[in-house]
């Protein structure tokens, strides 16, 4: 999992779908734990786009990650995302940490 987080981004985002709750917040806690970067919906969105030529998918992949709580963080001014190391950054996680686990 530490280098390939889409496993957990994938179950996440069906769980969103399905409204299992629960099961999606098991997912992005290990998201959490080794890639922040990916809790970022834009970073989700251009990675997804380089695999599925059909936005449609992309499209329904970041629906049921929106419906589990995930923003695209780059685009909120109270927010940050993570740096490019994919290091938090205190707002980021604060709002992450309160979102998913306060």
């Amino acid at each position: 999992m530490p280098e390939d987080p889409w496993p957990q981004i994938g179950i996440a985002a069906a769980c969103g779908q399905l409204n299992h709750r629960e099961m999606a917040r098991a997912a992005i806690e290990l998201v959490r734990k080794h890639q922040l970067l990916y809790l970022d919906l834009k970073c989700d969105r251009e990675d997804a786009e380089k695999w599925f030529a059909d936005t449609s998918i992309v499209e329904q992949l970041l629906q049921g990650l929106r419906k589990v709580g995930l923003k695209d963080f780059t685009e909120s001014n109270s927010t940050q995302a993570p740096d490019k190391r994919g290091k938090p950054r205190s707002a980021f996680m604060h709002g992450i940490s309160t979102q998913f686990f306060g």
